[in-house]
């Protein structure tokens, strides 16, 4: 009995704190603060602001026929934020919910493995700019995080969540397949007693396939589905804001027998992989990290022992984030 009141004490004060943590992150002007460093806004947050209060309606002259065509075009996002507008609601209040939810899933998920310290590391330049100009992409993954954290009590739930984020950025898909990957190689790897190298591999060429799909081949493949965004601007990640995630997954590899233990550290070795591969083809990266940065914090914090320092150097390579991002350096 004092076991299970110490339990809900702490859980108490884990949401109290987590729900505080989420709003002082979220009403920080960080997009007038980026606006004052550089001297232009969020670059996706003034598209979405522009499109919604300025252009015209997607739902008004695209023709939605069957569900390639409501997933390509990602018909809930839309069709969520023009309805909230058309109630009354103010875009700057829709956007800042979306910011408190993002930040209300990833610190949870940190919260269910790590301590409340580790909270401090989400405030992160990579999840700044993810959380405020990202909104889209924010909005789904957020409900990725419901839908994995849902998954074994509430399954409906759960795939109605997985569902709906399909709808509202259809680059889910891509972090679906991996966790899929993952659970895969999980029940594989029981059943072929696989070997820990063997199952580095797996993961490795998931995300060498993913980076390949969605670099050299990305054209081809939206052109093939009919995808409305073939030609994109290039956004490279830079070699040198690449190298400490590089690092991080030889680290992974030589460490293996006890970083493959977690669900969570297979799927972050599948981003990184992605990232590993980008730097070959100058692909963009920044993204994938920013969606997967709980699994990747997870797995910088899982290093002990002889690998202790590696959470020291993500905490100096964090600074060094924020003196970019800050325009320091």
């Amino acid at each position: 009995m004092y076991q299970e009141r110490l339990q809900l004490r702490r859980d108490v004060f884990n949401l109290i704190l987590l729900l505080v943590f989420s709003a002082l992150a979220a009403l920080v002007p960080w997009p007038e603060i980026f606006r004052s460093i550089n001297g232009y806004p969020m670059v996706d947050r003034e598209v979405y602001t522009e499109y919604f209060l300025y252009g015209k309606n997607v739902l008004e002259y695209k023709e939605f026929a069957g569900f390639l065509s409501y997933y390509t075009n990602e018909f809930l996002w839309h069709f969520g934020v023009i309805s909230l507008l058309a109630l009354g609601v103010d875009l700057s209040d829709i956007f800042l919910a979306i910011s408190f939810f993002l930040y209300f899933s990833f610190g949870f998920l940190v919260l269910r493995e790590r301590s409340p310290w580790v909270l401090l590391l989400v405030i992160n330049p990579l999840v700044v700019d993810f959380a405020f100009s990202q909104l889209r992409l924010a909005l789904a993954v957020s409900l990725l995080v419901w839908s994995y954290l849902s998954l074994t009590k509430y399954r409906l739930l759960s795939l109605a969540l997985l569902v709906a984020s399909l709808f509202i950025h259809s680059a889910t898909a891509i972090f679906i397949a991996i966790y899929f990957v993952v659970r895969l190689l999980d029940w594989a790897s029981g059943r072929l007693e696989l070997k820990l190298s063997a199952e580095f591999a797996v993961l490795c060429f998931t995300g060498a396939l993913i980076s390949i799909a969605i670099g050299p081949m990305r054209e081809v493949i939206l052109s093939a589905i009919g995808d409305r965004r073939v030609d994109y601007p290039d956004m490279a990640s830079s070699v040198q804001y690449s190298l400490f995630w590089v690092g991080l997954l030889g680290m992974s590899f030589v460490f293996a027998k006890n970083v493959l233990q977690s669900e969570a550290n297979r799927y972050a070795i599948v981003i990184i992989s992605i990232v590993a591969v980008n730097v070959l083809h100058g692909g963009y990266s920044t993204r994938f990290l920013a969606a997967a940065f709980p699994f990747l914090l997870n797995l910088v914090l899982s290093f002990g022992g002889a690998a202790k320092f590696v959470p020291w150097i993500f905490v100096l390579y964090a600074g060094l984030q924020w003196f970019y991002w800050l325009r320091f350096i």
